[in-house]
């Protein structure tokens, strides 16, 4: 695992916005998003854990009985949450059997796939704070608090989101940048 100050990190990132710049797009169009929120939530967590981690915690979790903690383990280059992705495909992550955790653990291991699914996911996030606001329409502050919240989590209040920003700040400081890796 590299170091999330590490420029070889940071370089991966940015190689990784760029080749899947079309799909991000698309993602974005698809949702009615700003390709920089997409792609931002790419940039932050494109890096994170890979597969060899997230699988071993999903199967330790999966064994706790009555529990639904392995719902709460990220998967992909996007890192969404078993229970999100869920969410954002229209199913009821409290009803998932193991067979279909399993898919969808196979198809956020799939960039595109996992792109796409970050995108609605993103969507339902805008509706919380923003609902009816179009992509061309939403701020900056506003995109920051809509990332910030596929960090944090649907269920904090609009002031606990605002409360800590950083994630979302982050995808605004580098919005030059990661707007050039769309072209």
């Amino acid at each position: 695992l590299l170091n999330k100050n590490d420029n070889k990190l940071h370089e991966f990132k940015s190689q990784w916005v760029h080749g899947y710049r079309d799909v991000i797009k698309s993602a974005a169009r698809e949702a009615d998003l700003p390709e920089i929120l997409v792609s931002g939530v790419a940039y932050n967590e494109v890096g994170g854990d890979p597969e060899s981690v997230d699988l071993p915690k999903f199967a330790i979790a999966s064994l706790i009985p009555l529990s639904t903690i392995e719902n709460k383990v990220s998967f992909g280059a996007t890192s969404v949450q078993i229970r999100r992705a869920a969410e954002a495909l229209g199913y009821d992550p409290s009803k998932l059997t193991a067979k279909q955790q399993l898919m969808l653990i196979s198809t956020l291991n799939d960039p595109k796939q996992a792109v796409f699914i970050t995108a609605a996911h993103l969507n339902y996030l805008r509706n919380i704070d923003f609902p009816g606001i179009r992509a061309d329409e939403l701020t900056d502050e506003e995109i920051a608090v809509i990332a910030t919240r596929y960090n944090r989590g649907p269920e904090l209040s609009y002031d606990e989101i605002k409360n800590k920003m950083d994630y979302g700040n982050a995808i605004i400081n580098r919005k030059d940048h990661i707007l050039e890796l769309l072209k």
